[in-house]
């Protein structure tokens, strides 16, 4: 095998826990414009992130896949201790460019609602993304709906929530 790659011995455990992190960490960034370490210095944010990584780390074990019972910390530590990141939702967001969600977050959904796991910060946060999508798309200004702006504002702060 070539030195420059890894070998995985579980194609699924990689999977999920690539599909973990961006869970966690491409929603909250794209609906902030901010990168991981910048989110990080937000009040509340990193339990937002570990909400959405639990969520998603429920719907792998109900699926039958095997990971380690630290994986949601691991998530936010991973980020936390890395160079920041600026994930590819983000990216988009920022340049106001369609979203690739459904194979992060309606992937999680469908999986969710298949296994019989309640995921209702994953479902929040898909329905954002996918309200800031059809904005970008249709060119029009995008804001977090009035009946939701008190939660999301309490978890992301305030001045993070602006219109994009």
């Amino acid at each position: 095998m070539d030195s420059e790659f890894d070998s995985i011995e579980c194609v699924a455990e990689a999977r999920w826990r690539k599909l973990i992190f961006n869970c966690a960490w491409n929603s909250t960034t794209a609906l902030t414009g901010l990168n991981t370490h910048q989110l990080l210095q937000r009040t509340g944010a990193s339990q937002m992130v570990l909400q959405l990584a639990q969520e998603a780390y429920a719907v792998a074990i109900a699926s039958g896949v095997e990971l380690d019972l630290q994986m949601p910390y691991e998530t936010v530590k991973a980020a936390a201790t890395s160079a920041p990141i600026t994930p590819s939702t983000l990216q988009d967001a920022r340049n106001k460019r369609p979203m690739e969600l459904t194979p992060i977050f309606g992937y999680l959904v469908m999986q969710a609602a298949k296994v019989g796991v309640q995921v209702p910060c994953i479902t929040l946060m898909y329905d954002l993304l996918r309200q800031m999508n059809d904005a970008f798309v249709t060119r029009q200004t995008w804001q977090v709906p009035d009946m939701l702006l008190p939660a999301v504002e309490q978890l992301l702060g305030r001045e993070q929530i602006r219109e994009r």
